[in-house]
């Protein structure tokens, strides 16, 4: 059983170290006029960026010469960091112990990690999705300005493995407990 339970702790620390880093929330604006330019807004937001506080806004660009949206410039924006993604990397770092652990050992401590490393990740990726639920494909306006949000892959990965874990990890407990 322990190589059972070494496989899924792998498998879920790499979805959750992959889906700490990349996308979580994808935001856009609406065209608008800039210095002579028509210009929209466009935002990516990690894990990580969320954690640090630092988000990159690509500013794009209509040329009317080619007829379709170019790179501009990015602005950086300094943003209040987040405890809830750090829950995640940390469920990601206790899903690789736990897989790497139940390898050697043959007791309790790796199935109880796997179930802490599951637990902490899953409070992190709700408490992502309870803190942006404004992010509906819908618009928010802000005077002129239109922003439209939406959920991307990253949140949904660090969501989805803690749960593979937790039910995996439950699973494979109760079968080994059926058959020493």
């Amino acid at each position: 059983m322990s190589k059972y339970l070494s496989v899924l702790g792998m498998i879920c620390a790499t979805i959750m170290l992959t889906g700490f880093f990349t996308p979580w929330l994808g935001m856009y604006s609406a065209p608008y006029e800039m210095e002579g330019v028509r210009v929209m807004d466009y935002v990516e937001v990690t894990g990580w960026d969320l954690s640090i506080g630092r988000i990159k806004v690509t500013q794009m660009r209509e040329s009317q010469e080619y007829l379709r949206w170019e790179y501009y410039r990015t602005i950086e924006l300094q943003v209040e960091s987040k405890s809830y993604p750090i829950l995640c990397l940390i469920g990601g770092i206790i899903f690789l112990i736990g897989g790497i652990s139940a390898l050697k050992l043959k007791n309790k401590v790796p199935f109880l990690s796997l179930l802490i490393g599951g637990a902490l990740s899953f409070i992190g990726g709700a408490l992502g999705f309870l803190e942006n639920r404004w992010i509906i494909p819908r618009a928010i306006v802000i005077e002129k300005y239109v922003i439209f949000g939406y959920y991307r892959s990253g949140l949904l990965l660090c969501t989805i493995s803690s749960i593979i874990c937790i039910f995996g990890c439950l699973f494979i407990w109760g079968f080994s407990r059926k058959n020493p």
